[in-house]
């Protein structure tokens, strides 16, 4: 028998869904499983064109039972004693219990940048950065910050000598630690 016109792109939409799902199924009970969603398939169709019910509410809620025929054929590909006792008795386990730990705390590493975090705690504190004048007004006072300023902002530390720097302070051009190290013995 042929679909009524009005209802023919459905029924060749439904039947590539069942088609389609139908290759989830095993191959012995592949005919018999299309077969019960076909006319399952054709009898709904039918019975709304028929009864002038059909709209596009009712066809879109065909369509979705349509495609609840993939994961009902992939019910039949599975044995389905193990399935349900692997689904229950596996959370149960150590192993995935560690397994579902471990995963969450690398999730957790990685999207929140913990690692570096960690990383930066042992290193050593930073100190702040001394200038000449700020070490000199604390400690010799404000005549002394000025003197030991340099004359040329960008001059070498081999041009700012104990003389111009008080020992044990930097002056504001002088940024290697051998300097500071030279100027404090």
């Amino acid at each position: 028998m042929k679909p009524n016109p009005q209802i023919r792109l459905l029924v060749w939409q439904c039947k590539f869904l069942l088609r389609s799902a139908s290759l989830l199924v095993p191959k012995a009970q592949r005919a018999a499983w299309y077969q019960e969603w076909y006319g399952e398939i054709w009898h709904w169709l039918h019975f709304l064109a028929e009864s002038g019910r059909l709209n596009s509410h009712t066809t879109m809620e065909l369509t979705r039972h349509c495609w609840g025929a993939f994961p009902d054929a992939a019910f039949h590909r599975f044995d389905h004693k193990k399935v349900t006792r692997v689904l229950d008795e596996e959370p149960r386990s150590a192993r995935f219990c560690l397994s579902a730990i471990l995963i969450a705390v690398l999730g957790l590493i990685l999207v929140t940048g913990f690692a570096p975090t960690i990383r930066a705690g042992f290193k050593p504190l930073p100190l702040p950065e001394l200038t000449a004048s700020s070490c000199c007004v604390q400690m010799f006072g404000a005549r002394a910050a000025r003197r030991a300023t340099p004359s040329a902002p960008g001059a070498h530390p081999r041009q700012c000598g104990p003389a111009r720097v008080p020992r044990g302070t930097r002056c504001r051009s002088c940024t290697t630690r051998d300097h500071f190290a030279r100027a404090s013995r």
